[in-house]
């Protein structure tokens, strides 16, 4: 018995990996992690570094965010596709997004871009970028304006308070331009405390074309725009919807609207859309320039900030005596 015993413990002992087996053994390993690492990317949380200065003071350049894709919805590269969310976009909700601008590469660079997560991002360049973040300060129905710098939602301006003035340097792709002083204002949004910043009362005076807006309806699926009675600027909104919806190139002459030859007197968006702005009011490029953000192409909220180290954090909203002590000039 003893010796069957030892035979029967013998056979069960694992025989040593060839050569050949540690290789594939070893490749699996590899795959294994990346298709784990893909899975959690694509579909759960994934990291984004943002390349402008349009968040200040809540965000810096070259920050790098961990967004979660659970609540809004995962979206998909390559096929587009928006996968429903558990929750739902808030007023005045930073998140991520694919800009309205962007312009497909191609689906061999998007999944180059993809399987590499994103360490190749043949599809996202400074001169085409395809993710942004913003504070999406309009929900579908809102309607929003901007008097003297003042952000107005549904008739109700939103308090600000200035708190103190900073000297940050301006940033182009990270590289520093110029030096430039900046008003800093604490903005109560329902009980939501943020801190915004403009350009000085003197520079705001002069260009007053960036701070003041014509009030705008944000627009919410199947309710109808009468073109005929658009200002200058949703007119120049609605026209990037009407184009991005309908993939033609839209003619306005002498105030009537054509599509493909034919003439139309209004429009229903096909789907909700949201108004994105940066904390950096003066220095932001969103859907005052880029139009409205729709539904499908919002993706991901921040959780924390793990870079840089010296700014770990899990709340990204930065309060005014904080903002207040950096000398973002030196």
């Amino acid at each position: 018995m003893p010796e069957n015993r030892k035979d029967l413990s013998d056979s069960k002992r694992k025989k040593p990996m060839t050569p050949r087996e540690k290789v594939l053994d070893f490749i699996w390993t590899i795959v294994s992690a990346w298709g784990i690492a893909y899975v959690i990317q694509l579909f759960l949380v994934g990291a984004y570094q943002v390349p402008t200065q349009s968040m200040m003071p809540q965000i810096f350049v070259g920050d790098i965010m961990m967004m979660e894709k659970i609540s809004l919805g995962s979206w998909l590269p390559v096929i587009h596709l928006k996968l429903p969310g558990f929750g739902k976009l808030s007023r005045g909700d930073v998140a991520a997004f694919v800009s309205p601008e962007w312009e497909n590469p191609g689906w061999i660079k998007e999944l180059v871009s993809s399987f590499t997560l994103s360490l190749a991002p043949l599809d996202n360049t400074p001169e085409n970028p395809k993710y942004l973040v913003k504070r999406f300060v309009g929900m579908p129905g809102d309607r929003l304006r901007m008097i003297n710098g003042r952000l107005v939602r549904n008739g109700m301006p939103i308090p600000s308070t200035p708190v103190g003035n900073v000297r940050e340097p301006v940033k182009k792709l990270s590289q520093t331009e110029s030096v430039q002083d900046f008003d800093l204002f604490e903005e109560n949004d329902n009980g939501k405390k943020r801190v915004i910043q403009h350009l000085p009362r003197d520079i705001h005076l002069a260009r007053a074309e960036v701070y003041d807006f014509d009030e705008v309806l944000v627009p919410r699926k199947g309710v109808k725009y009468v073109l005929a009675d658009l200002t200058p600027f949703n007119c120049g909104l609605l026209k990037l919807l009407v184009e991005r919806e309908s993939g033609q190139t839209l003619e306005i002459l002498d105030g009537h609207w054509y599509l493909r030859g034919k003439e139309i007197t209004e429009w229903k968006p096909r789907e909700d859309y949201y108004f994105a702005m940066g904390d950096n009011r003066d220095f932001s490029y969103d859907s005052r320039y880029f139009g409205f953000v729709p539904a499908h192409s919002i993706f991901g909220k921040p959780i924390f900030r793990y870079f840089p180290f010296n700014r770990l954090a899990l709340d990204t909203t930065e309060k005014a005596d904080t903002a207040l002590k950096r000398n973002y000039g030196k």
